[in-house]
């Protein structure tokens, strides 16, 4: 008898699967133009990775969706009252939070952190926060809500003119006129946050910080994305195309970029550069000219994330920075930090911790996003697109990793699921339908 009721509800649940599958599919095709090529690719991206996902949106409370007055409320609460399993949504903004696992169990700690604001007198002017605390360093979820709660109180302060200017005189009360210019603004709020982290907790906790603030200059839609760390802002066009606007703080992220980092066939236990700069990320990376290597490949953004020490980031705020360093590098390189985008119509902003996109690339993180035009649906795909691999690697023990990473022990078997923390935000710049 418990055999037909276990056999039932598994048929059931099939069933369930296949109809979400469906509708999916379904929904995608009715959105993409069949003749734009970067819009066709995108979508085949997202159809490979939606086909059969179970929905955990019930076992997180996703149905039930908070507004940007109740994230304030979270806010409001400090960190211990921060939801674990939140989602949020206003005024063309979506939020998730999702705390992962550790085994068969939820991780005991949320380190990410997030925040979606309107300015208080100009809803179009909107700023976007996802922080994710170091991970493996105490007080790492202070360090990223200290980032998110300062920014609140930043944000809502800052005068609205910036939303159309670029420098401001201010006035202050010894009656003399100072010009601001945004950039400065936001450089300074950056060492603001570095010093109250240090002041408060210490030399080893620390945060990333990705923020992206949506402004109208000169009658164009921009996009100002502030990047210290590893948490990803991505621009995806109405038309599919994916352009990342952050940049990856990582030794290793930037090697691959420019084609520095390689294997070789006859020593599959190495990783090579040819630049002598990447051969301090760790001992397992050695240098060696790639004309005295035989039969190599050369590692792309799709490998980064089975390497075993991807996590290790090379910029982030707190862990002991001092305020004249930091300056020093905001200072120097700017644009590494703060960089201006356009923002057009139709286009979104895709923000997430590692905890994302370390189960997918770029190009598959668009596909959510173009594929779901609701954003709400869009980031419980990606949690349950994370999910699905937790559970593939559970119950199937399937083996994710690419034929040429299989017998380097330097690379992971399986991506990483749901073992870390899991945050996202989109920004929506609403126009026509496509």
């Amino acid at each position: 008898m418990k055999n037909n009721e276990s056999l039932k509800k598994k048929l059931q649940e099939n069933q369930k699967q296949n109809k979400s599958s469906n509708y999916m599919k379904k929904i995608a095709k009715k959105s993409t133009p069949v003749n734009d090529a970067i819009a066709v690719d995108t979508l085949t991206s997202a159809l490979k990775l939606i086909n059969k996902i179970r929905d955990y949106s019930e076992m997180f409370g996703y149905n039930n969706i908070g507004s940007i007055t109740d994230l304030e409320k979270d806010i409001r609460k400090g960190v211990k009252g921060r939801g674990k399993n939140k989602i949020y949504s206003e005024n063309g903004m979506s939020g998730i939070l999702n705390i992962g696992t550790s085994g068969n169990n939820y991780k005991h700690t949320q380190e990410d952190s997030i925040l979606i604001l309107s300015h208080p007198e100009n809803k179009d002017f909107k700023l976007a926060l996802v922080a994710d605390g170091i991970g493996g360093r105490r007080k790492g979820d202070i360090s990223s809500f200290i980032a998110i709660l300062t920014t609140f109180n930043w944000f809502r302060n800052l005068p609205k003119s910036f939303y159309k200017n670029d420098e401001i005189e201010i006035k202050y009360d010894n009656g003399r006129t100072y010009s601001v210019t945004f950039n400065d603004m936001i450089k300074q709020h950056l060492i603001d946050i570095n010093n109250m982290i240090v002041k408060k907790l210490g030399v080893l906790p620390g945060t990333t910080f990705s923020a992206a603030i949506t402004r109208n200059k000169n009658g164009k839609d921009k996009v100002t994305s502030i990047s210290i760390g590893d948490s990803k802002i991505l621009k995806i066009s109405k038309n599919g195309e994916v352009n990342q606007l952050s940049k990856d703080d990582n030794l290793l992220s930037e090697g691959i970029k420019n084609g520095s980092l390689y294997l070789e066939d006859s020593n599959p236990d190495k990783v090579y550069t040819s630049n002598r700069k990447y051969a301090y990320v760790d001992l397992d990376i050695q240098y060696k000219p790639r004309e005295y290597a035989k039969r190599t490949h050369t590692l792309d953004e799709k490998d980064i994330k089975f390497y075993l020490k991807n996590n290790v980031i090379t910029e982030c705020l707190g862990c002991g920075r001092t305020e004249e360093l930091l300056r020093k590098k905001l200072d120097k390189n700017t644009r590494d930090f703060i960089s201006e985008w356009d923002f057009n119509k139709g286009d979104k902003l895709l923000l997430c911790s590692d905890g994302v996109s370390d189960n997918f690339s770029n190009p598959e993180i668009a596909g959510f996003v173009y594929t779901f035009r609701n954003s709400t649906e869009c980031l419980r795909q990606i949690v349950n697109g994370i999910y699905d691999i937790e559970n593939k690697k559970i119950k199937k023990g399937k083996n994710n990793t690419p034929k040429h990473l299989k017998n380097n022990n330097n690379f992971t078997d399986t991506l990483k699921g749901s073992e870390d923390n899991i945050s996202a935000i989109i920004i929506d710049n609403e126009g026509e339908e496509r």
